[in-house]
């Protein structure tokens, strides 16, 4: 019997993907989230609920905004409230994330898709919130990827501040 990597399991058989998290937990927050995050993406179109679940279930915040945002993606353009519900929890997790080059990064992304659905205001209460946090994280590695991403969405509100933000990058 051949080994199966669980990242492909979920792909092809995320109840017993599932299932197999369940009986023996990962140690690891980021591979289970990884993981976790490969069976909602999967079953979301066959079942939304069971799929919010899922994400529900991931331990690791970072991993559970990333998800949230997934779902609204895959969500319809009639589907505007559900929308916003997926990207209120995004939000609500992102507060979670302890390191703050990750929280930055899907702050701006949930702040880019609030624009899109026309919650402009709030979108751009969000990004100003954090632009001081992105301000104070290093213009080299990472974190200069993170000040870079977080430009971008906050380019769309205040195009001063995101080249501000760029400046040494």
């Amino acid at each position: 019997d051949r080994y199966t990597p669980l990242e492909w399991r979920a792909s092809v058989d995320p109840a017993g993907a599932l299932e197999a998290l369940d009986k023996k937990p990962l140690k690891s927050d980021w591979y289970d989230g990884y993981v976790r995050r490969a069976i909602a993406k999967r079953i979301a179109n066959t079942s939304f609920e069971d799929a919010r679940s899922v994400v529900d279930s991931i331990r690791d915040p970072g991993f559970r905004a990333a998800c949230y945002i997934d779902l609204h993606d895959m969500l319809g353009t009639d589907k505007k409230a559900e929308k916003i519900s997926c990207l209120d929890q995004a939000l609500l997790h992102c507060k979670a994330i302890s390191k703050t080059d990750f929280r930055i990064i899907y702050v701006g992304r949930a702040a880019r898709r609030l624009i899109d659905l026309d919650e402009t205001a709030r979108a751009t209460a969000l990004l100003r919130d954090e632009k001081t946090t992105a301000q104070d994280l290093s213009p080299a590695g990472w974190s200069a990827y993170a000040r870079g991403s977080f430009a971008e969405n906050l380019g769309l509100v205040d195009l001063e501040a995101a080249i501000e933000l760029l400046d040494g990058l």
